[in-house]
């Protein structure tokens, strides 16, 4: 998931650019959008990202968002790393 909330105080001018780079954007390879939602002042993007360089690829041309890029995996695998990750621990730590 990755959230991203506009920056405060820019010009509206600053906010209008959006719609003109948003008009000739073209979707980066290995940034795979499932889904794309605003709110006032916020945008929501869920995608699928293959390598760090699509995410920023995709991310740099919006100046007025500030992004916050949120790992999400769906609840089976989540369990499964959960568990992993625990047991590591556990060996680790001893416990």
């Amino acid at each position: 998931m990755i959230v991203g909330t506009i920056v405060p105080g820019l010009a509206v001018e600053r906010h209008r650019e959006n719609e003109k780079l948003f008009a000739q954007w073209s979707i980066p390879t290995g940034f795979n959008i499932k889904g794309m939602y605003f709110s006032v002042g916020h945008a929501f993007l869920l995608a699928d990202v293959e390598t760090p360089a699509a995410c920023y690829e995709a991310l740099e041309p919006w100046g007025t968002y500030q992004f916050q890029v949120i790992p999400v995996v769906e609840a089976p695998q989540m369990m499964q790393l959960a568990r992993k990750v625990g047991d590591w621990r556990d060996k680790v730590l001893g416990g």
